[in-house]
């Protein structure tokens, strides 16, 4: 089988793992799709923001989305970006997480997807891309997890105010001037925010903008960018709320960059 950028192509594979790599353009919208495979979406240039499992998750380079087999997602980009993605059979999972999750990607596990791409879809499970798909399974489970979910509401009532924030993360509008707009109450929307998303106003439109300015960084904002586009009061703040929520700096994540650049093969 040659290698396809169609992701049908990977869902009957007669082996436990695939890989795909795929150029998408600047601008694109993916249409809503689920697949029997679980998928480790990744990108080795560019930001992807996917929405799944009634949540929006921004995707930057050092990052992967897992996504679960059956879930219902969509991908769109912002800028040009290269994908590389891994689809698992159901009995490849293992203790990978059952929900959708923002993952920390590893060198070691960029560099076996490269190494992966240059194998045969069928490969030799005996041989030396055994190995390689095998030591891949492993470090998928060793990914940390990261908090760049921010979950959607299904109510129109909140969803018209969450939208309003992720079209503009730096808004000044707080819960009473959303509700106002909303046909609300401000105790109203705030018990919704509680009941449909898990999260209070104050920490949904945290996560938003913490998401976006990474999202920022990623793109070669510096902090100071990103921290004002994305509505933070000072860089220094910002820094504060990403090491309080990420347990990392800015200078964390360019450190974490680089290192990502090194494993680049182009």
């Amino acid at each position: 089988m040659s290698r396809s950028s169609n992701f049908e192509d990977y869902q009957d594979v007669p082996r436990p793992l695939a890989v795909m790599a795929r150029t998408y353009p600047a601008g694109f919208k993916g249409k809503a799709h689920k697949h029997p495979r679980a998928q480790f979406l990744h990108a080795i240039r560019g930001v992807m923001r996917a929405q799944a499992a009634n949540a929006v998750w921004v995707i930057p380079p050092d990052r992967g989305l897992w996504i679960p087999p059956g879930t219902l997602h969509t991908v769109t980009t912002r800028g040009v970006v290269e994908m590389r993605t891994i689809y698992l059979s159901a009995d490849a999972i293992g203790a990978l997480p059952k929900p959708c999750c923002v993952m920390i990607t590893t060198p070691l596990l960029r560099q076996l997807i490269l190494a992966a791409l240059e194998e045969p879809v069928e490969y030799d499970v005996n041989g030396r891309a055994g190995l390689i798909f095998k030591l891949m399974q492993d470090e998928l489970t060793r990914l940390p997890g990261t908090p760049l979910g921010v979950p959607m509401p299904q109510g129109k009532r909140l969803k018209t105010a969450c939208d309003t924030l992720i079209a503009d993360p730096a808004s000044r509008l707080g819960l009473d001037a959303l509700a106002r707009e909303a046909g609300a109450s401000a105790r109203t929307l705030a018990r919704e925010f509680a009941t449909e998303t898990g999260l209070s106003f104050t920490a949904w439109r945290n996560r938003l903008r913490l998401a976006e300015a990474s999202a920022q960084l990623a793109e070669g904002a510096s902090v100071a960018e990103a921290a004002r586009r994305c509505g933070y009061a000072s860089p220094s703040a910002f820094t504060a709320m990403m090491r309080r929520t990420l347990g990392t700096t800015p200078r964390g994540v360019d450190r974490e960059r680089e290192a990502h650049q090194l494993g680049r093969s182009d």
